[in-house]
């Protein structure tokens, strides 16, 4: 809200940096200041420094960033807190709100979304005072940025009243660009008639009560836990067997390289659980990094290959692991989704296992002076659940710092309590769930060995080709799948070259180039909710489908069906893709591939165990589509030899039908009217009401929300929130482990 007082005494500014992480508010903020007072770091706790510059009293708030692609509730309630309190740091309240974009970092639908959300806790009276703040190293890339981001950024700019600056903040010593800052800002409180932004009265009693409360608590936390305290074993462990147990990104890798003490784990995800020793103050050491899952796949969601794995990860360090390391970031939400999450993928071990378990906390630097206890409280009752259902054992550990062996002698000597706190002293995985478990994967190993062998035998079979020349051959694919499958990447793999990009505009994409002497045309559809097959996201996809035969001028010579191996398999999967495919009719499964796009996951691991891990449903989808399969690493684009094996078994699948696809005249009129109907409805629609997804997914539900108690409307509420975060995607990135990286959940991804 704005105040309604009198004009500003014109030598004062107060002004606060809004933005995403690695924006560069802290360095805007020297930069304003004339000299290095912000923490480069991402503090969970606002910064105020002061100064006097060209005549103005200058007051420079850093709020904390919040992460650019995820949703405002992924972010901590630590960071909620401190950036709303960041607006009480300069009472009565900042003249200006520097919005700070970096021009190296994309502006796209998805970032401007979660810019509105981060927003939107301030009111729409916030747009009055603020100012967007590009930070750049050179001119260049300025001018490329607001080409490239144009739509976006003009929305934007419009909501600020076309106010905005550039920062170069390579030249740091350019005392002209912050005058010319200032000039703007003063323009701006003018225009305000010298009305100052103002966070609402009641708003900052609640959270200041709020904070007040968790500090009390967080204070009695600690002390309960020093009370509890025990002297340990009478003699200490001379070996400690660890399991580490999270999702991807957690640090899990990160972590068992610190408590090792040297770099043993790839922070790169896997599939599969890696084992490794060494020798750290006198004990003899032995680390399970298992493997990682996406963040909030319950169980159903989660790759049976995947849940195996950590059920066997139990037997890599024999007779048995003294504990488990349950790993979580500090910079991230807990949400009841991810404790869900947690709670079922910890039962799969037996209901003992909280018995052995320890909470470790990663990235802990980033608390800076915040308690680990405060961060505990004030997340909640998801994660203070799992806390106390592991006996309040936990321990953070500082990423920045990995030489400090105080942190992991302490988190040994937690182990040691909790080994002496038990009867059982270590966890052993019961002989009738073990056996279980083998005897399942003897069975896929079985089944790999059949799979190859068939695989070789038609290799021989089908040695011959129509297409004996490839030279400039013209090829049609057509890309669809699950959003988060890899299409986008995988088309981008295929070409050799960076052609499409995550626009998210809901319209094929079709890019054309020449590879491997074969002129390739390659149509990237729109991906569709896999998981919780929504009537309009299966209409939408059968629509993206069509037209990318209808509309195309190639030929199509093969549809290829993306999947990736961090998601499960299941049937109503196979339902949505039956029904996707149904419009073109029987024979386009004779046109169909399947293409694995997370090789790099796999390591070691034949994607043949992966489908014959997943049980008959995955098996069902390879065996319609004539054994046909190919597995992309997406992530070494590089490697041209993976795409050429897969344009030869595209070519084999070809001469097999003896040409491309052919849809029948009276299909393809259905269908062309079909696609008609479908675009007048939408200019119907974009004249009425905007289209309710949340109310289609209650409805799909067979729930109507009139009639609704408060009770199942919450339950109707997390079965779908559930559901559309199982769409989450995690990037596999190099540094996903890293200080400086971001973990890229997308609800929906646009890949």
């Amino acid at each position: 809200m704005e105040t309604s007082g009198a004009s500003r005494c014109t030598s004062e500014l107060r002004i606060v940096l809004l933005g995403p992480k690695n924006s560069g508010k802290s360095s805007t903020g020297n930069i304003i200041l004339g000299k290095k007072e912000f923490d480069l770091k991402i503090p969970f706790r606002c910064e105020k420094k002061c100064a006097e510059i060209s005549g103005w009293e200058i007051t420079v708030v850093d709020t904390p960033g919040w992460w650019g692609t995820l949703p405002y509730e992924e972010n901590p309630e630590l960071h909620k807190q401190e950036v709303i309190l960041g607006f009480t740091r300069c009472a009565p309240g900042p003249h200006a709100i520097l919005l700070v974009l970096n021009v190296d970092t994309p502006f796209k639908q998805k970032e401007r979304d979660v810019l509105c959300e981060n927003m939107r806790c301030f009111g729409e009276d916030v747009w009055k005072h603020t100012i967007v703040l590009f930070t750049c190293v050179n001119q260049t890339e300025i001018e490329q940025f607001i080409e490239r981001e144009n739509e976006t950024l003009q929305w934007l700019l419009d909501k600020c009243e076309s106010r905005y600056h550039v920062l170069n903040i390579g030249n740091k010593g350019d005392g002209h660009q912050v005058t010319e800052l200032l000039k703007k800002i003063e323009k701006m409180v003018d225009g305000n008639e010298g009305r100052h932004y103002e966070i609402h009265g009641d708003t900052q009693q609640c959270l200041a009560e709020e904070r007040i409360n968790q500090e009390k608590k967080a204070e009695e936390r600690k002390e309960k836990i020093n009370q509890k305290k025990t002297t340990g074993l009478e003699h200490p462990l001379s070996e400690i067997r660890i399991v580490l147990l999270g999702y991807n990104g957690a640090g899990k890798s990160s972590a068992g390289n610190t408590i090792l003490g040297k770099s043993a784990f790839d922070s790169r995800r896997s599939i599969t659980s890696v084992m490794k020793q060494g020798a750290v103050g006198g004990r003899h050491i032995t680390v399970v990094d298992t493997s990682g899952r996406r963040r909030y796949f319950l169980s159903q969601y989660t790759p049976r290959l995947y849940k195996d794995d950590i059920m066997l990860s139990s037997s890599l360090c024999p007779p048995g692991p003294h504990v488990f390391l349950l790993v979580i970031r500090v910079d991230v939400a807990f949400t009841e989704v991810y404790r869900r999450a947690v709670e079922e993928h910890a039962s799969s071990l037996g209901v003992n296992i909280w018995d052995h378990m320890i909470v470790l906390f990663t990235f802990g630097d980033l608390l800076v002076e915040t308690s680990i206890e405060m961060f505990i409280e004030s997340e909640g009752d998801a994660l203070q659940w799992v806390i106390e259902k592991c006996g309040n054992r936990y321990h953070v550990f500082n990423n920045v710092d990995k030489d400090d062996a105080n942190q992991v002698n302490e988190l040994f000597e937690k182990i040691e309590e909790k080994v002496a706190g038990i009867e059982r002293q270590m966890y052993v995985m019961s002989d009738e769930n073990l056996l279980y478990v083998k005897e399942r994967r003897r069975k896929a190993e079985e089944r790999v060995k059949e799979m190859k062998d068939q695989e070789q035998k038609e290799m021989k079979q089908d040695n011959y080709c129509l297409v004996t020349d490839t030279e400039h051959f013209e090829m049609g694919l057509v890309l669809f799948g699950p959003h988060s499958s890899g299409k986008i990447s995988a088309g981008n793999t295929i070409l050799c070259r960076e052609t499409f990009l995550k626009t998210g505009s809901g319209q094929n994409l079709k890019e054309s180039w020449e590879v491997a002497g074969r002129n390739l045309t390659v149509v990237c559809t729109p991906g569709f909710t896999k998981s919780y097959p929504l009537k309009k996201t299966l209409k939408d996809a059968k629509l993206n489908l069509l037209r990318s035969v209808t509309q195309s001028s190639s030929e199509t010579h093969a549809f290829i069906l993306t999947l990736g191996v961090d998601c499960s398999f299941a049937e109503e999967d196979k339902t949505a893709i039956t029904n996707i495919l149904e419009p073109l009719g029987e024979q386009v499964w004779n046109h169909t591939l399947v293409l694995f796009t997370d090789k790099d996951q796999l390591g070691d691991t034949p994607i043949e165990l992966f489908i014959a891990s997943e049980g008959d449903v995955l098996k069902w989808l390879i065996e319609k589509c004539g054994n046909r399969y190919h597995v992309l690493n997406i992530k070494n684009t590089a490697d041209g030899s993976q795409v050429t094996k897969l344009l030869e078994k595209i070519e084999d699948m070809v001469a097999g039908n003896r040409g491309c696809y052919k849809m029948d005249k009276e299909t393809l009129k259905e269908v062309e009217r079909q696609i008609e109907s479908n675009v007048l409805k939408k200019r119907a629609l974009s004249m009425d009401e905007p289209y309710n997804f949340a109310k289609e997914c209650r409805s799909s539900l067979g729930v109507d929300s009139d009639y609704m108690s408060q009770r199942e409307k919450d339950s109707t509420t997390e079965d779908f929130n559930i559901a559309m975060e199982s769409e989450k995607k995690s990037e596999a990135t190099s540094g996903l482990e890293s200080l400086g990286s971001i973990p890229e959940f997308e609800i929906f991804s646009l890949d």
